[in-house]
């Protein structure tokens, strides 16, 4: 039989630091090269480590890392005793990007609709163009709605519609049930190739396209330092201040309490009793 044992918010953020040293040292021992990203970073930077209301680990990777990464998963997936990595490139998932899940705490959040493990997202960075920039991205960002809605389509999240009135829930509702018609495989396969399309490319600029964050400079990866997490050290881009103020501006200004958005996880350590 299987035991669960419910964590608190500061156990939750323990593990999730205790994952991120383990995949921060897998990620050394292979040379691929990361940065603490978004709130993550933010959090670093701001509070020394995690935002106090945030619940979640997101790392940027450039794309050519990212594909090196996927070639060393695809033999072996496993990372550790207890971490897998997953996503569509790896075992055919429906994630466009990777999910590095512990596979001994069972999580539920407040946008999944099913169950999960306790996780950490690792986003590939793509080359956009200086030219056209607007129009390409554009093109990714519809592709990216149509893979959302398709998600929501087949019940992976919570429906948007559920926290919407009026006619934006009857449009969505419209647009989730088109997304559904579509093979979701050949639907993300199509996204990550939209992704990957100046990947051969030089650009000055870099993008989370599978997420959406805002394009960034390039330079930004040819300078990585250590930064203090909580108490772990982990890997960020040395010019924070250039990434944050494209992402949120005014990054040293609290936001508004409704604004301060979270997972709402919770986490239970599973474990097997003994006979």
């Amino acid at each position: 039989k299987m035991a669960k044992e419910q964590l608190d918010s500061i156990e939750i953020k323990i593990e999730l630091c205790r994952m991120l040293k383990e995949l921060d040292e897998y990620l050394g021992e292979h040379g691929i090269q990361y940065s603490i990203m978004s709130g993550t970073l933010l959090g670093a930077v701001r509070h020394g480590g995690f935002i106090p209301w945030d619940d979640d680990i997101d790392i940027a990777v450039l794309r050519k890392d990212y594909d090196r990464l996927i070639e060393i998963l695809r033999k072996n997936k496993r990372i550790g005793e207890e971490l897998e990595i997953s996503g569509y490139e790896v075992d055919k998932t429906d994630m466009p990007f990777l999910k590095v899940y512990n596979k001994s705490i069972a999580v539920k959040d407040n946008l999944a609709k099913d169950p999960s493990e306790l996780w950490i997202d690792i986003f590939p960075f793509d080359n956009v163009p200086d030219r056209g920039t607007r129009s390409y991205c554009q093109c990714v960002r519809l592709m990216q709605k149509l893979y959302q809605k398709n998600l929501e389509a087949n019940g992976f999240y919570a429906l948007e519609a559920t926290r919407k009135k009026g006619i934006y829930n009857y449009l969505n509702k419209i647009v989730v049930w088109i997304a559904g018609k579509f093979n979701k495989e050949k639907l993300v396969e199509r996204y990550v190739g939209f992704c990957k399309k100046y990947k051969n490319q030089e650009c000055r600029y870099i993008q989370d396209l599978t997420w959406g964050t805002k394009a960034v400079p390039r330079a930004l990866f040819d300078e990585i330092v250590d930064y203090q997490f909580n108490d772990i050290t982990v890997k960020g881009f040395k010019d924070y201040d250039t990434y944050l103020k494209c992402i949120y501006g005014d990054y040293m200004q609290l936001p508004p309490e409704d604004q301060r958005v979270s997972h709402g996880i919770k986490a239970w350590r599973v474990t097997e009793n003994e006979k």
